[in-house]
């Protein structure tokens, strides 16, 4: 890559983008971790963020030469990537879920006291373990796909490309 004196904001906003893809992949795989065996749709956002850090990393280098453009392509990518996100996450109900979400704000916040210990369920033995709790999958949490892809999306636009 080129010296960093050389760069200009646009590139250091995309590296910082960068940046959050890779930290989306690293956090995804341990969020989708119960996901990834059942539901192919958990290894979207995983191996997409991979090709961006990867792919960005090259369109960084290759910026004057088209990387700029292939980018801006692949950060507009990033937009279907958090709505098909929410479209999985709430399983086709979108509206429901966010307004699940909005009543969310609503709701009187209760303070939960755990013991110190926690206490073994008499019913559960080794031939009958408890059964764990899914938790349920944040519905509105892909859109930061759509959010970094837009300022992706500016980043790399020709017409806010300042000069070095």
């Amino acid at each position: 890559m080129k010296k960093l004196s050389t760069w200009t904001l646009n590139k250091l906003v995309v590296l910082l983008v960068l940046g959050s893809y890779f930290m989306f992949m690293m956090e995804l795989r341990f969020e989708h971790m119960d996901e990834l065996g059942d539901h192919w749709q958990a290894w979207i956002p995983i191996i997409f963020s991979a090709v961006m850090v990867i792919g960005g990393i090259v369109g960084l280098w290759l910026w004057e030469k088209g990387g700029r453009k292939v980018l801006f392509w692949g950060f507009t990518a990033s937009l279907i990537v958090g709505i098909l996100g929410v479209w999985f996450h709430t399983k086709g109900k979108p509206l429901d879920s966010a307004r699940v979400v909005i009543a969310a704000w609503q709701a009187p916040i209760v303070k939960h006291h755990r013991p110190q210990t926690p206490a073994a369920p008499a019913a559960a033995t080794s031939a009958n373990p408890p059964k764990k709790k899914k938790k349920p999958k944040p519905p509105l949490a892909p859109l930061a796909f759509v959010g970094m892809g837009l300022l992706g999306m500016l980043a790399c636009r020709e017409r806010f490309i300042d000069s070095p």
